[in-house]
């Protein structure tokens, strides 16, 4: 099974074996930041200047590509990043 980012479980499997109940607290800015970036921790000019600029200035069109770059976006975030974890617990 894949996490948010199409990468391995296992390690949330084994963390969520035999738990009971999962409590998962996420969050991310709500608009691009440093936070935003894969690292966590680089500028995000580079990829919202260019993403908005090919949306024409359509941010929810901006923000689904950079959903699909990657991006620490609240979907990426809370959304997949939450489904991952419970498709972990209920494996």
């Amino acid at each position: 099974r894949g996490g948010a980012r199409g990468g391995s479980t296992s390690s949330l499997e084994e963390a969520l074996r035999g738990a009971n109940i999962v409590v998962a607290c996420t969050g991310t800015t709500a608009f691009p930041t440093k936070a935003w970036s894969p690292s966590g921790e680089e500028d995000v000019t580079s990829y919202v200047i260019p993403a908005l600029l090919r949306s024409k200035f359509s941010i929810s069109q901006a923000v689904a590509s950079l959903d699909a770059q990657g991006l620490n976006t609240p979907n990426n975030v809370d959304n997949l990043g939450i489904r991952a974890v419970l498709n972990a617990w209920e494996a």
